[in-house]
């Protein structure tokens, strides 16, 4: 979130729209593009960039539609089931001591499946996140909150204290479920099924459909899945658009 906020900060005020999302992108066939956003917003370009995730492509209707290897890809990738919850410590006991660690750990019977330092030392900020993934965060998910948070501490506990004799509480508990979303459903990336990727849906995915772009970072051919690849396409996608406009 920091890492968006700061770019944002960089363009001119009120170029980022927040909670307006796309429902409909219209390619008017003379170099336009109509795209409606929230409730009432329209807006006409030139050039647009998706960077949705492809299992969300249904939900914006596209005029004309998407080709044929579009909408199969759309339809036959899935977002995972991914969950973190950010540990946040008054200081950095795991990097003290003898028994100092990294601060991760990586688990097969969850509900934790591994967790990362995620500090801000510079800032003062101390955490560990810890990440559900699969059938341990669709078991841990529904749950309770106040039971949600007693199982990671638990399992959090349990796993420290094979290295550490006292595993401090943490000052502060931070979750996010992105299964929740409306406009990201899952994560960290849609995954493909068997011989898709080679498919013509598959070959498909950074094509461009007229005056449409796609990147994100299942597009990435370095990376995908994480922020480096979601870079990686993004730099893809404006070079695929500056190349188009200067024969405008």
């Amino acid at each position: 979130m920091q890492f968006s906020e700061r770019l944002a900060e960089e363009l001119h005020p009120g170029t980022v729209q927040l909670a307006t999302p796309v429902t409909k992108i219209q390619q008017l066939g003379t170099g336009t593009v109509r795209v409606s956003a929230g409730l009432s917003k329209t807006v006409y370009c030139k050039k647009v960039i998706i960077s949705a995730p492809t299992s969300t492509y249904s939900q914006i209707e596209f005029l004309p539609p998407l080709p044929a290897p579009k909408r199969l890809l759309s339809e036959s990738t899935i977002l995972g089931y991914t969950s973190k919850v950010v540990l946040v410590f008054e200081r950095p006991w795991w990097r003290e001591g003898p028994k100092a660690c990294s601060g991760s750990i990586s688990c097969a019977d969850g509900p934790i499946t591994f967790s990362r330092d995620t500090s801000y030392p510079d800032q003062g900020l101390w955490s560990i996140t810890c990440f559900i993934n699969g059938k341990h965060a669709r078991e841990w998910c529904p749950l309770p909150e106040a039971r949600r948070k007693k199982e990671i501490l638990e399992y959090f506990n349990k796993a420290m204290g094979t290295i550490f004799e006292i595993v401090p509480p943490p000052i502060a508990i931070h979750e996010i479920s992105w299964s929740n979303y409306q406009w990201y459903p899952g994560g960290p990336c849609p995954g493909m099924g068997p011989n898709l990727l080679t498919s013509e849906a598959g070959l498909s995915l950074c094509a461009p459909f007229g005056d449409v772009h796609f990147v994100g970072t299942e597009t990435a051919l370095k990376n995908p899945g994480y922020m480096d690849g979601a870079l990686h396409s993004g730099s893809r996608g404006a070079n695929e658009v500056m190349a188009a406009l200067e024969g405008y």
